[in-house]
């Protein structure tokens, strides 16, 4: 009886503490759909100029030079400017990725 009791105690606070984090308990499927929705912007876009990532104008678009490339996950993968190599760097370590430092592209490498 004390084990039932104290199963149910850990559930409520449990599910107490879920839903101080969101706001609700299932409140993030809501954040997944904005996300997936909204286009994100270039590290060069303005508020006069906006430009999408990877798009024209993006120091990231496709069949441009490389300029930086980090070692991630037995791979590399190269950015156009060192702040979007930054950026991408610190986005690889959130996946839990044995990441290296950011290096300069010494050879002609297209994106």
């Amino acid at each position: 009886m004390k084990s039932l009791i104290a199963l149910i105690s850990i559930a409520s606070a449990a599910f107490a503490y879920a839903t101080t984090l969101d706001g609700a308990c299932c409140a993030g499927e809501g954040k997944v759909a904005k996300a997936a929705a909204k286009k994100e912007a270039c590290c060069k876009s303005t508020e006069a100029k906006k430009v999408a990532k990877k798009g024209a104008g993006c120091c990231n678009e496709q069949g441009q030079m490389a300029k930086f490339k980090v070692f991630a996950g037995g791979k590399y993968f190269f950015f156009g400017c060192a702040g979007s190599a930054d950026k991408g760097r610190t986005d690889l370590m959130a996946k839990h990725l044995d990441v290296s430092a950011v290096q300069a592209v010494k050879g002609k490498v297209r994106m």
